[in-house]
C-alpha cells in the first residue's frame, strides 16, 4: 500500500492539463496561497525568479518543482525513490525554461555544494526522516546567505484525528514517524539556524479528504477516483463558491488544518 499523504503537489502546477479529479484540490491549494502565477510565487512570499537556484528536497510527484522550473533557470530535484524520480524528472522538464537535474539522496546527506541554492523547498518530508534536525542542518548548509526556505509538515490536529481512522502503516516507517505540535515545528526550524518569517496552517479540505479516503478501500492516496471522494470534491467546490466561504474557511482551518507551513530565511548566525 502507498500510504504517503496526499499533498498539493500531486496536482499539476498550472490550470492547463489538470485532470478533472484534481481541479478542486488545485483550487483549494491556490486559495491557501500556492501556485500564484500572477506574482511568480510558489507560495505567497516565496517568489521564484529566472536566475534562482531551486532545491526541492523530497520532490515526490514534482508539482512544486515543475512550477519553479517554468520560472527558474535551475531546479534540482532530490528524492530516494529512483523509479519515481525518473518519471518526475521527465514531468518537470516538459516545459522547463532552464536546467533540471535529479539526485537520489537522503535529506540528511545531500551531495550538493555548500551555499549553492537560494530557494529551498522541503514539504511533507520531516515527518518521515529519522533525524529531522540533521535534515534541516543540511538544508541550511546548502543555502546561500540570502536563501529562502519553504517548509511544511502535517499539522498535529489533523494527525491525531487520522490516528483514529487511518491504516496503521500510515504512522509507521517509511511514513509518518514524527508528529509536530506547532511549537515543536518552529523550534526545529530555528535550531537549524533559520529565521521564521511566517508560520501558518491550513487545509481543512485535505484533512477531510484523507479521513474519507480510509473508508474507500483504495491502496494509493493518489487515487482520487472513488465516488465518495468525488462527492466530497463536489461539496467542497460548492462551498467555496458561497459568499461566506472565506470567513468559514478560516474557522475550519483553525479546527483541523492539514498542514503547517513555515516560510524562513537563512540566519546570518551559523546554526
Amino acid at each position: 500500500m502507498n500510504h504517503s499523504e496526499p499533498t498539493t503537489d500531486t496536482a499539476t502546477s498550472a490550470t492547463d492539463g489538470v485532470h478533472e479529479d484534481d481541479r478542486v484540490a488545485l483550487a483549494d491549494a491556490r486559495h491557501a496561497g500556492w501556485f500564484q502565477w500572477e506574482t511568480a510565487e510558489l507560495f505567497t512570499g516565496f517568489v521564484i525568479a529566472r536566475d534562482d537556484q531551486v532545491l526541492d528536497i523530497g520532490t515526490g510527484d514534482g508539482g512544486y518543482a515543475r512550477f519553479c522550473a517554468r520560472l527558474s533557470a535551475h531546479v534540482c530535484c532530490v528524492d530516494l525513490n529512483a523509479e519515481r524520480l525518473e518519471a518526475t524528472l521527465q514531468y518537470v522538464r516538459a516545459d522547463a525554461i532552464g536546467n533540471v537535474e535529479a539526485i537520489i539522496a537522503h535529506a540528511d546527506k545531500l551531495p550538493i555544494a555548500a551555499a549553492s541554492k537560494n530557494r529551498i523547498v522541503c514539504t511533507e518530508v520531516l515527518e518521515h526522516v529519522s533525524d529531522p534536525d540533521a535534515a534541516l542542518r543540511e538544508a541550511y548548509r546548502v543555502g546561500t546567505d540570502d536563501a529562502l526556505y519553504l517548509l511544511t509538515v502535517p499539522d498535529a490536529r489533523s494527525e491525531e484525528f487520522q490516528k483514529q481512522v487511518a491504516h496503521p502503516s500510515y504512522f509507521e516507517e517509511p511514513n509518518h514517524i514524527h508528529i509536530y505540535a506547532r511549537d515543536q515545528f518552529r523550534a526545529l526550524v530555528e535550531r537549524a539556524g533559520l529565521e521564521v518569517i511566517e508560520h501558518t496552517s491550513y487545509g481543512f479540505y485535505q484533512s477531510m479528504w484523507l479521513s474519507l479516503f480510509w473508508s474507500c478501500g483504495l491502496d494509493d492516496v493518489r487515487d482520487r477516483s472513488h465516488p465518495l471522494l468525488k462527492s466530497w470534491d463536489r461539496t467542497w467546490g460548492l462551498f467555496m463558491d458561497t459568499p461566506q466561504a472565506d470567513t468559514a474557511l478560516q474557522s475550519l482551518d483553525e479546527i483541523m488544518p492539514r498542514t503547517q507551513l513555515i516560510l524562513a530565511r537563512k540566519s546570518r548566525t551559523a546554526a
